[in-house]
């Protein structure tokens, strides 16, 4: 907690620092106004993932030969949700025009770009809002990136950063390196919710070919995919996980309760027939007897000749009956108490086991930052006459896990009962992924393509907690319109798994196969996107609209962007879902529907 609040109050300093300066700043220098994620067919091998900001305006030293750049946005949005029974007091909404019971999010968020452009370049963003603050104080430094160009055709590239892969328009089969940030569902665009991570590219051009790029990337370890865990965006796999685990918890935890009363129970018993025995009391004597002589019988307890004759020269009893009997009521007495002790131990260590778990379930995901759960991949591209085209290898693992029922029950039944294991249920399955992707244009259409193959270590699809190998696909196209500045763009995108009767076996025969879907085992998405512009472009409404075939899942995100000026624009959004039943992909967020208005300054 101390190293969460320095970083923030560092960061915080440095972050006014840099605005007031720039504000002075920027009343010399007039700041470009960009889209941050647009994408076109050109290759993007010697790319930076900085490459969107503009830092030209702000060359502060050209003259040396050096040049630092600098630049900010400070943006904020409110989001009204409307659909559903998810207001603010917890009461249902039957009227839409209900307002005042909406419930409302506000966020709140500040970037800061740094450059210095020499024979050596470096870039830093520094990302400031809620969630960086509270869950990923990591995260406030977005990207950082070191550059550096060997010759007129190499260049090496290390920090942490983004890199795409793939001619798709910010939809992508194949680009595996950065894990992609859900917490907030797919609303924020592409690039925006993908996850930096440290690693090292190094991109050359072959001096031969004037289009011919081969880049290599490496990271030291796993990035994975983010959830959230407890709000409205948390996914049903999740919600489905946390319910197994909270629902085993409370059972462990019910079941230690149950035999530590029962414990207390026999230990009341033992005493009071003891006591009893002591009075005289004939049947008291009979019970505990029998009670004994279970112990006896059932292995609990046992008793020696020796022990007898030691009791019967310490006690000067003659009586070798009695005298066995004695022995074994005080060794009953002993393993009654140790029982209840033990009982009393396993009660305390299943409910610190699920208070721990519930405050950090960081526990049952395995640790990625390991060596073994490196990255590799090269890619490369180049263009024959007007195709751009593309061919690249991946080795590493899925950024989602996968669930092992089988060593669940194992984990659950260590990690209560105190014992920590080596394994985990959740696994980042190993896959390796061969793709080909392809650009060009037919007539007034700029199509673009994406094909791979993910190979897994299920080779024959019989292991059902291990993803088989598919086949993922993308194709679209874009073309600009005779009218408005209208452009659409259209792409198709889905995902096969090989082995399906396999997948459906493992089903039927009631274990939880990890690629099994109710509406089978494709996955195909057509996403559509229509835009235009008005006033010089200051005036952009778009909408885009997403469907799921064979889940039936519709989303539709209308969007305007308002630019008065060149660094104050207005956006008005939103989203609307619908879902066929409870077997659509996105059927937990199916009362998630909202507005959004947003303000954004550009310094």
């Amino acid at each position: 907690m101390k190293k969460t609040k320095s970083v923030v109050k560092i960061t915080s300093f440095l972050l006014l620092s840099f605005l007031a300066a720039t504000n002075v700043i920027a009343q010399e220098f007039d700041s470009d106004f960009t889209d941050s994620d647009s994408e076109d067919f050109s290759d993007s091998s010697f790319d930076s993932s900085f490459g969107d900001s503009d830092f030209s305006s702000w060359d502060f030293d050209s003259d040396s030969g050096t040049a630092f750049s600098a630049s900010a946005n400070l943006s904020a949005d409110i989001r009204y949700y409307f659909d559903g029974n998810d207001s603010k007091d917890g009461t249902n909404i039957e009227n839409w025009t209900d307002f005042t019971n909406l419930p409302v999010e506000a966020n709140p968020s500040a970037t800061v770009n740094l450059g210095y452009s020499g024979k050596v370049d470096a870039e830093v963003t520094f990302n400031v809002n809620e969630s960086t603050i509270s869950d990923y104080p990591e995260d406030i430094i977005d990207e950082l990136l070191l550059r550096s160009y060997f010759g007129d055709n190499f260049i090496l590239e290390v920090g942490k950063m983004k890199t795409v892969w793939g001619k798709g328009d910010k939809l992508h089969v194949f680009d595996n390196f950065n894990a992609d940030n859900y917490t907030d569902f797919i609303i924020p665009d592409y690039n925006d919710r993908r996850i930096a991570t440290p690693m090292v590219r190094a991109s050359y051009a072959f001096p031969f070919s004037s289009n011919l790029n081969v880049e290599a990337v490496y990271t030291p370890f796993l990035p994975v995919d983010r959830f959230s865990t407890s709000d409205r965006w948390t996914p049903a796999q999740v919600a489905s996980i946390k319910n197994t685990i909270t629902t085993s918890a409370t059972t462990a935890i019910t079941n230690a309760t149950t035999a530590l009363e029962e414990a207390r129970i026999e230990a009341l018993t033992a005493s009071e027939l003891k006591a009893r025995v002591a009075a005289n009391d004939s049947s008291a004597q009979n019970a505990l007897v029998t009670l004994v002589n279970n112990a006896v019988n059932n292995g609990y307890i046992s008793v020696t000749s020796d022990e007898v004759v030691a009791y019967m020269a310490a006690k000067g009893e003659t009586d070798s009956d009695k005298a066995e009997k004695a022995v074994a009521a005080a060794k009953y007495e002993a393993y009654i108490n140790a029982k209840l002790a033990s009982a009393n131990l396993s009660y305390i260590t299943a409910l610190n086991a699920a208070t721990a778990l519930s405050a950090d379930s960081s526990c049952i995901y395995p640790n990625t930052k390991l060596l073994q759960y490196g990255q590799f991949g090269v890619r490369a591209t180049f263009s024959v006459g007007s195709v751009d085209l593309g061919a690249s290898y991946y080795y590493g693992h899925y950024k989602q896990p996968s669930f092992n029922e089988e060593k669940y029950t194992t984990w659950i039944s260590d990690y209560m009962a105190g014992n920590t294991s080596d394994y985990t249920f959740l696994s980042y399955d190993r896959k390796q992924t061969f793709a080909l992707e392809s650009a060009f244009n037919v007539w007034n259409f700029g199509t673009r393509w994406e094909l791979c193959y993910n190979l897994t270590d299920d080779l024959d699809g019989s292991d059902p907690y291990i993803h088989n190998n598919s086949i993922g696909y993308l194709g679209g196209f874009d073309i600009d319109l005779p009218f408005w500045n209208a452009n659409i763009n259209v792409q198709e995108t889905g995902l096969i798994y090989l082995y399906g009767d396999k997948i459906n076996s493992n089903h039927d025969s009631n274990k939880n196969d990890v690629d099994y879907n109710v509406n089978g085992i494709s996955n195909n998405k057509l996403v559509v996107n229509f835009s235009t512009s008005f006033v010089n472009e200051r005036i952009v409404p778009e909408c885009t609209v997403m469907f799921g075939f064979e889940n039936a899942d519709l989303v539709v995100m209308p969007k305007v962007t308002f630019r008065p000026q060149d660094t104050l624009t207005f956006t008005a959004s939103g989203l609307a879902m619908w879902c066929r039943d409870e077997n659509s992909e996105f059927y937990a967020w199916k009362d998630n529907s909202f507005v959004s208005l947003a303000a954004t300054i550009n310094f």
